[in-house]
């Protein structure tokens, strides 16, 4: 063999004996290095949960904002039925105790002989006191009945409200359960991307380790490899 190729097969050698290293060193790695993820595809995962978790949590706020309005709108009905419960009960407390009051009346005219009830009338002296006499009468007779017509007309009107309210108050109490139910999914898909991307994060961690250490390594057997100079 020619001295004068002897430098460049030193060359070959050195190269092949890298490589082989290289190779050598990536057998022997630690299990489980090799299975590590690209950086790239790790970089790349990251970016697209990154940007599912945005969009996550940008639904959430408007899932919570719609939940809050209408828990807010369920609360506001359910004063409003309260009051109203309220009002019927004090109308049906006035009804009551009108009622009680006529009937007692009733008893007591029905219990004054119908000569005296007459002669109130006739003792008048004049036929103006005679007018008098009667209006007062027929007031006492009356002015009760009509309030109790009156409260009779309200208490209706107050349970048509209430039942209206009621109807209205089960549709919003359906709707902020469909809310919250929507609300949670969401709250349930971020915590899972964000458990994702702590794991993607991780793993990224440890290919940029590895990366590193591979880098070393090679760098190592490079120099290791590299035949000295003889320089005598």
């Amino acid at each position: 063999m020619s001295l004068s190729n002897e430098p460049g097969l030193r060359k070959r050698s050195s190269l092949i004996l890298i490589l082989l290293t290289i190779l050598l060193a990536m057998l022997l790695s630690p299990p489980g290095v090799l299975a590590i993820p690209n950086r790239n595809d790790l970089e790349s995962q990251k970016k697209s949960v990154q940007i599912k978790l945005n969009n996550l949590n940008a639904r959430l706020d408007e899932a919570v904002e719609a939940y809050n309005y209408a828990n807010y709108r369920l609360g506001t009905t359910r004063i409003k039925i309260k009051r109203i419960q309220r009002e019927i009960s004090s109308t049906e407390r006035e009804i009551s105790k009108l009622e009680s009051q006529i009937s007692a009346r009733a008893r007591t005219l029905y219990k004054l002989d119908i000569q005296n009830f007459i002669g109130v009338l006739l003792g008048a002296e004049d036929f103006n006191e005679f007018i008098t006499s009667w209006r007062m009468i027929s007031n006492i007779l009356g002015r009760e009945a009509e309030l109790n017509s009156t409260y009779k007309v309200r208490r209706k009107k107050l349970e048509q409200d209430r039942q209206e309210l009621a109807k209205l108050f089960a549709e919003q109490e359906a709707l902020v359960a469909k809310l919250k139910k929507n609300k949670n999914y969401i709250e349930s898909q971020v915590k899972e991307k964000e458990r994702l991307l702590s794991s993607i994060d991780s793993s990224l961690r440890e290919a940029i380790r590895q990366e590193e250490l591979s880098k070393q390594r090679i760098a190592a057997i490079s120099r290791a490899s590299i035949p000295r100079t003889d320089t005598n």
